[in-house]
């Protein structure tokens, strides 16, 4: 255990500028446990519902707790905060979350969004590289959902849903600045902000941000033989930089008039893997970048005072790929998405109704960019487009003061087009695809101190465009050998059975509710590596021959699998300086058929407990304002060891197995307020340098190298708030 605390203290000080905005419009810190089951969510419904009346398990995080708290990357808010959820490297798209006991290789079975507008990707990866972003000074609060909820949001709300709404000029005037430094990855931060109001319902909010980071080398690595020891592999590059920012900038902008709002974000997000690597091979991913700007333009068009109709227009341009290591050569592709989107709501007191229609295009190619003028090769990408076309409906009644039903059903098609790969020149025909999902949730408040909630929930997601990829050239090969084609790809579903009981025990200064779930997961899309013996030695050679590796293809995993688990959430308040959020969850797959486990390798190679998920998760985060002056946050993560396969997991007999370290990261802030405009702030990350690094998909699949890397270093970062 060490403690280098007070290192280059000197430098720090003198380095450091910030500003942490003082307005706290949603201060949910300060409010009462009573006022706090009545905030609204807006992830989970067509209309904002208090969370007690709300489906789904919900969680809300504030720019409040974020500026109190020892957060220096977005990923962050979700590894040590959020119930349920556990952020791991995976080999090609960097930090990945899983939910309710499934380790993902990307973030695509989660929804991301900016006040409910989904930036996704449909290419590959999901929003991969901002997950390892520091620029977030435009978020007023978070909303986390964890469960599906494809009613409302469509394709890719399998896991969960993350919703960013971001600050405004009416409650967030003024100039602010935001200036940061940390020592070990050398990084440099600088955020603005403006906001302005001009009249009722009428204002915008700026905000732009950089930052630099020359990365650092970790002292240790997940690495075959003890787990978080040092790499003995002389083949390693242990002297390549990682968590290397070489440049991000966000510069975005949030405009409010009447009834109609705007915004955009342009940002550029490139970092390097969670991975060490040989230094002779170049085919191994160094680090990778996604650039966007995405705008939406949204109108309500007032019929009377309880009916509008809403119209939403997305415009969003993607840049993305990998660079490689040795040779620095990049592999990327655009995608650009348009749409219109029309709801009809009735919204009365008893009673709210929606339905409505949208419509979305989207465009592919390989090889080119929006953004970046590098000369490209060819990465998981195509060209060619696809459209979108969705309905939806969803009806709430208020019976009384207590009980509240809601019923939903939504129908989506997707036409994928003709595809073309440039490299081989190999035409893709994928099939066209369609969906209907459904929705029945109910909430009962027994009194003003307890409720309890139950639902019913779907989700699904198409597969992804470079999903053909490999697919797509393997099954020409095949066809011109008059041979039969691998699968077709179907969407991947999810059926979720959700209880939750709220309560806030009578006269005590506690608010805590526990969520039962249990989750039936079919056609589930991952990465296959097909045998010999699977295909027959006519078309493993053919298919061999075709794409040049494997033969691995993305396929929809035979069978179904199941998972149960709970969430406990608790909010304790024991006075007006100290509050305490803490969770636990659990989870536990179920029912898992040989056949998809040897496929997917969702758990360990006995079949009773996650390969690369921990079974249990605990997280506690406790804000104590000393005085009008000091304040101090202590953060928690624990999670226990898991196993992980560190060899060929497609065939168990030939695996290697070991148990990883149980997790544990201490984390801390202390703020001092030096005046009205000043306050110094003081942030250390795992503070007793554990070691345990997080298990990434990878070490499932291949040597635990391959996005495995550790973590186990102390991070130091020092503020100097200012406000203008």
């Amino acid at each position: 255990m060490s403690f280098r605390i007070f290192e280059n203290a000197k430098i720090l000080i003198l380095l450091a500028c910030a500003y942490s905005p003082t307005a706290t419009p949603r201060d949910f810190m300060s409010m009462s446990l009573e006022e706090l089951l009545d905030v609204e969510i807006s992830s989970s419904s067509f209309f904002s519902l208090p969370a007690n009346k709300s489906p789904g398990s919900s969680w809300l995080f504030t720019h409040e707790e974020i500026n109190n708290s020892p957060i220096t990357h977005l990923k962050d808010i979700f590894e040590f905060y959020t119930p349920a959820i556990a952020v791991s490297p995976a080999g090609f798209s960097g930090a990945t979350l899983g939910v309710r006991g499934i380790g993902v290789s990307d973030n695509s079975k989660t929804m991301f969004m900016v006040d409910g507008q989904n930036i996704n990707q449909r290419s590959l990866y999901g929003y991969q590289a901002g997950m390892q972003s520091v620029l977030f000074g435009d978020i007023n609060y978070l909303e986390v959902v964890n469960g599906p909820g494809a009613i409302l949001h469509g394709s890719g709300a399998i896991n969960n849903m993350i919703n960013i709404i971001p600050k405004n000029g009416a409650e967030f005037s003024g100039l602010h600045s935001n200036a940061q430094y940390g020592v070990k990855d050398e990084l440099l931060k600088l955020d603005i902000e403006y906001g302005h109001s001009y009249g009722a319902n009428k204002n915008y909010f700026l905000y732009a941000g950089v930052a630099h980071a020359d990365g650092f080398k970790p002292e240790s690595f997940l690495e075959q033989g003890e787990p978080g020891s040092p790499i003995l592999d002389p083949s390693i590059d242990t002297q390549r930089p990682v968590f290397e920012i070489p440049l991000h900038y966000r510069f975005a902008g949030y405009f409010n008039h009447d009834d109609l709002e705007f915004q955009t974000q342009l940002q550029r997000i490139r970092t390097s893997f969670n991975k060490a690597s040989g230094v002779n091979d170049a085919d191994v991913w160094r680090g990778y970048w996604q650039t966007y700007w995405v705008s939406r333009i949204k109108y309500n068009w007032q019929l009377n005072d309880n009916r509008y109709v809403q119209f939403t227009a997305p415009f969003e341009f993607y840049d993305h790929g990998l660079i490689l290591n040795s040779t620095e050569s990049k592999k990327g592709g655009r995608e650009s998405h348009h749409g219109l989107q029309a709801i009809f709501h009735q919204d009365s007191i008893d009673h709210k109704f929606a339905i409505g229609t949208g419509l979305d295009r989207r465009n592919f190619d390989a090889q080119k960019q929006y953004f970046e003028k590098d000369k490209l090769l060819l990465e998981e990408s195509l060209n060619g487009d696809l459209v979108e076309t969705k309905f939806f409906l969803e009806d709430i009644w208020l019976i009384n003061d207590q009980w509240t039903v809601s019923l939903g059903l939504r129908y989506d098609d997707v036409n994928y087009g003709d595809f073309y790969e440039p490299e081989t020149m190999t035409d893709i025909f994928p099939d066209d695809l369609s969906a209907t999902t459904k929705r029945v949730a109910t909430s009962y408040q027994i009194n003003q101190r307890q409720t309890i909630k139950a639902s019913y929930q779907e989700g699904f997601r198409y597969p992804d465009v470079s999903y053909f990829l490999t697919l797509g050239i393997a099954n020409a090969a095949l066809n011109n050998a008059s041979l039969e084609p691998l699968p077709d790809l179907k969407e991947e579903t999810v059926k979720s059975y959700e209880i939750t009981y709220l309560h806030k025990p009578k006269d005590t200064p506690l608010n805590w509710d526990i969520n039962f779930y249990y989750n039936i997961h079919e056609n589930t899309l991952s990465w296959v590596r097909y045998t010999e013996a699977q295909l027959g030695t006519a078309r493993y050679n053919t298919a061999l021959s075709a794409i040049g590796f494997g033969p691995g293809s993305y396929a929809n995993a035979p069978g179904k699998f199941k998972a149960y688990g709970s969430e406990l959430k608790l909010d304790w308040q024991p006075d007006d300086d100290l509050t305490i959020r803490t969770s636990y969850a659990f989870s536990r797959p179920s029912d898992i058929p040989s056949a998809l486990n040897t496929t997917l390798t969702l758990v360990n190679e006995s079949g009773d407990d996650w390969a690369s998920y921990p079974e249990h998760l605990f997280k506690l985060a406790a804000n104590w304002d000393y005085s009008d002056k000091l304040h101090i946050n202590l953060t928690t993560y624990y999670s226990p060891s898991v196993d992980v396969c560190v060899s060929n997991c497609a065939t168990p007999t030939d695996s290697v197995l070991f148990h990883e370290k149980d997790r544990i990261r201490f984390n801390s802030r202390i703020d001092y307020t030096v005046s009205k405009q000043a306050r110094l702030s003081f942030i250390i990350k795992n503070i007793f340098e554990n070691n345990g690094p997080p298990v990434g998909f990878e070490s499932r699949e291949g040597p635990g190298r391959e996005g495995g890397l550790g973590d186990d270093s102390q991070m130091i970062y020092v503020n100097l708030d200012w406000e203008y």
